[in-house]
């Protein structure tokens, strides 16, 4: 049964990854503003309200592969010990490419040091590009850790009903990944309590309520997308499209390798296994690639305004190739390994 769940999890980070890196792709067109197309607003609607529970999977996976190992594997078990693998795994990372990528980026000045390292230190604040998901992932173990200390079902629930009630209607300016936390937190800790009760919840892993989870998903979004709703309406609609979502596709997969339809595979194995240098390389490769001053910028503007839809797709593929490609070589370094392991 471990297995099986293990199994439904590589799947989803495999599906996830799929749809970042693919949001990511066609971003030059959208909120990036690189590129200007008549496509945009479609862009738009299919990645912003239809493929809006991407990072939210992301977030439900972490939380219960952490339930997993801590309760399951009986790992994370000294509060300090457990920190300093988080920093390890996230912060040092974090810290090490923001700087990476803001000197690939050329946003530094050194000839006046002291505003070369104010911007650099605004950069590692507000969470660059889209290495803020590391920062808001460690403050969901940070907080998640010592919740998971409590034995009574009632206060995980309190706790989901909270975040979620955040989630809607708390916003905030705070940096350091706290603008996301506040968000995206509730998703962390639904992965947490699933597989903590997995006995419990399993009762519902039926064909009729996977079905039922995305009929409910597509009329929300479709609501959204051709009739609109604005203002707290919209959040609210965003946080159960995305549960739905989650859920949804979740039992889908479960279903799935309970019947034996679909197995492990190592291809899958190997995407789960690279998810992240994956999320960490793709955006530094795309933004590379739209950068001014570099030689084929001016083509490759060409080429993405004359193909909009084909362009995009092939940016993909030479993006996922290649951050495939470079997470394999950093793996097989020491640092590389310390680093994306």
């Amino acid at each position: 049964m471990a297995a099986n769940r293990l199994v439904e999890i590589a799947y989803l980070r495999a599906v996830a990854i799929f749809l970042v890196v693919l949001l990511h792709a066609f971003s030059p067109y959208m909120g990036w503003k690189f590129v200007q197309t008549d496509y945009e607003s479609t862009y738009n609607s299919i990645f912003s309200i239809w493929m809006g529970g991407r990072m939210p999977v992301f977030l439900f996976i972490s939380g219960f592969l952490f339930s997993y190992l801590l309760h399951v594997k009986h790992k994370y078990g000294h509060y300090g010990l457990f920190l300093w693998n988080k920093v390890k795994r996230l912060l040092i990372p974090y810290l090490v490419f923001v700087v990476l990528m803001v000197l690939s980026h050329n946003r530094l000045d050194f000839s006046n040091p002291e505003s070369a390292f104010s911007l650099l230190w605004l950069f590692i604040k507000k969470g660059y590009w889209h290495l803020w998901f590391l920062l808001t992932l460690f403050l969901c173990f940070f907080i998640t850790k010592p919740l998971s200390l409590i034995k009574y079902p009632w206060v995980h629930v309190l706790v989901l009903v909270v975040s979620s009630v955040i989630s809607i209607f708390f916003k905030t300016t705070i940096l350091f990944g706290v603008n996301f936390l506040v968000y995206y937190f509730v998703y962390f800790y639904w992965g947490y309590v699933v597989e903590r009760y997995k006995k419990q919840v399993i009762l519902f892993f039926r064909w009729e309520v996977a079905l039922s989870l995305l009929l409910v998903w597509f009329v929300l979004c479709f609501i959204r997308d051709y009739v609109g709703v604005n203002g707290v309406a919209l959040h609210v609609f965003r946080y159960f499209s995305n549960i739905s979502f989650i859920f949804g596709v979740y039992i889908v997969v479960h279903l799935l390798v309970k019947e034996g339809r679909i197995k492990e595979y190592p291809i899958i194995e190997r995407i789960n296994k690279y998810s992240y240098g994956i999320y960490i390389f793709h955006v530094w490769i795309i933004t590379l690639l739209f950068l001014k001053e570099r030689f084929f910028t001016d083509w490759l503007y060409s080429k993405a305004t004359e193909y909009p839809v084909l362009s995009p797709v092939l940016i993909f593929v030479f993006v996922a190739f290649c951050s495939v490609l470079l997470t394999h070589l950093l793996l097989k370094t020491r640092i590389g390994r310390f680093l994306i392991a």
